[in-house]
């Protein structure tokens, strides 16, 4: 069976330009290098499927599985780029 791994670890908690959780803010997730959407996952079965974006949380956060490298691009609720978020992840684990 598959196993993935957290992209970003537990608890991890996204923050605005002003330094309050980025709440609804949006992670879209592509294969490294493209605009092609790869997805992520609830936990670490890699089995149910995170929406495209990701939408976190009033704190701020997600629980985010995957397998294998992703160009992450985050965004606050309107849309607005943030970089400090975006770029590509590494999965330790594949």
């Amino acid at each position: 069976m598959a196993q993935g791994s957290l992209i970003y670890p537990a608890g991890y908690v996204f923050l605005d330009d002003n330094g309050s959780p980025l709440n609804a803010g949006k992670l879209y997730t592509y294969r490294t290098g493209t605009t092609t959407s790869l997805s992520t996952y609830t936990d670490s079965t890699l089995l149910v499927a995170n929406s495209n974006p990701i939408v976190l949380d009033a704190s701020g956060s997600a629980l985010i599985y995957g397998s294998g490298d992703y160009q992450i691009t985050t965004t606050d609720a309107l849309g607005n780029q943030i970089p400090a978020y975006s770029g590509v992840t590494t999965d330790t684990l594949s």
